[in-house]
């Protein structure tokens, strides 16, 4: 599906698709850096990090802006998402159709001939469909895997505040899921009625 799509601008110095224009290079002929780790294990910093000891160099945009701008657009067919959960589906039937994941996005990128002088850093591959993809596709890659305990994700998830995790009470909807039976108040929860 995305194969056949043609070349468009994403940004400024950012094309996806085929054929490029003249002056345009594959992300395939790339040294580029590749921060792999799961969700809150710390990619983001890292890549502040290495951005301010090389001076500069070129941050691909990341998986979420990425998804936004390419996949979602395949499926959503003008519908607006307002939590995870529909974008997990979106996403799910992505992965479905292009086992190689974002790593299949990232290799149709395209930059402007010159950009390739300072490192170019990419922040969002999971998984290990995604990192054998990678790895297949673009071969002058250099990848930096990291880490974190699930306490640690959990607490960085929840610190961001992230407008994709809120959480709204619908009571007739948990009791629905529930099969009418009410949920048990929480710990130090309060139950008027």
């Amino acid at each position: 599906m995305i194969a056949a799509m043609g070349f468009r601008l994403l940004a400024p110095e950012l094309g996806f698709g085929a054929p490029r224009p003249d002056g345009w290079r594959s992300a395939t002929s790339l040294g580029l850096v590749v921060l792999v780790g799961l969700t809150a294990s710390g990619k983001t910093t890292l890549l502040t990090r290495l951005e301010q000891r090389f001076g500069g160099g070129a941050i691909l945009p990341d998986r979420r802006w990425l998804t936004d701008q390419i996949i979602l657009p395949l499926y959503r067919k003008g519908r607006r998402l307002t939590n995870r959960i529909d974008r997990f589906k979106l996403t799910g039937r992505f992965r479905d159709e292009h086992p190689g994941g974002m790593a299949e996005i990232l290799a149709r990128l395209a930059l402007p001939r010159g950009i390739e002088t300072a490192p170019v850093l990419f922040n969002g591959l999971r998984g290990e469909n995604e990192i054998a993809y990678a790895c297949r596709s673009l071969p002058r890659a250099r990848f930096i895997a990291l880490t974190a305990p699930d306490f640690v994700r959990l607490r960085r998830l929840v610190e961001r505040r992230d407008a994709f995790d809120r959480i709204s009470a619908n009571k007739a909807l948990g009791n629905k899921a529930l099969g009418n039976k009410a949920l048990p108040p929480a710990a130090g929860e309060t139950v008027l009625g």
